[in-house]
């Protein structure tokens, strides 16, 4: 809703290739420590609690068509618009230009084919029967493809 050129997006959580997973601890808050360990009232430390991987964003991006000539200027755009909306680091590495999302029937997004899509992970995508197009797919494994592709050129 806040860019007049994009009409949806999803953002998924993947490992990062250099960064690994992020850790946060395993509570509701989103919350970064410096340290881990805590200290008891004794001066001793205690172990870490336990925790749960923090992936990084990815985002799919579905343009509108009068915008798809303007693929960079939307991108850098977006980037712009989430650290200042939300955050800097919340800023996604990664901005996937596609014709179209993977939808069931009902309209619900299917975040585990993208998700599978961004960690390169496509030889068992699961069930793709309830999706309303299963075409999605392939098209959105070849945009994928052609942006590596690209990145790696550079």
């Amino acid at each position: 809703d806040e860019h007049p050129d994009v009409p949806e997006t999803a953002v998924i959580g993947v490992p990062h290739e250099i960064k690994g997973e992020g850790k946060t601890p395993d509570k509701p808050q989103f919350v970064f420590h410096l340290s881990f360990f805590t200290l008891e009232p004794s001066g001793t430390r205690q172990q870490p609690e336990t925790f749960r991987p923090l992936p990084f964003p990815f985002a799919f991006v579905v343009l509108k068509e009068s915008a798809t000539d303007n693929q960079r200027v939307v991108v850098e755009d977006l980037r712009h618009l989430v650290a200042t909306k939300i955050a800097k680091y919340a800023v996604p590495d990664h901005f996937l230009v596609v014709k179209r999302l993977p939808k069931t029937r009902s309209g619900k997004i299917m975040r585990r084919i993208l998700r599978k899509v961004a960690m390169q992970d496509t030889s068992n995508l699961g069930d793709v029967s309830t999706l309303d197009d299963p075409s999605v797919v392939s098209e959105i494994i070849e945009a994928h493809k052609h942006y590596r592709s690209r990145a790696a050129k550079k």
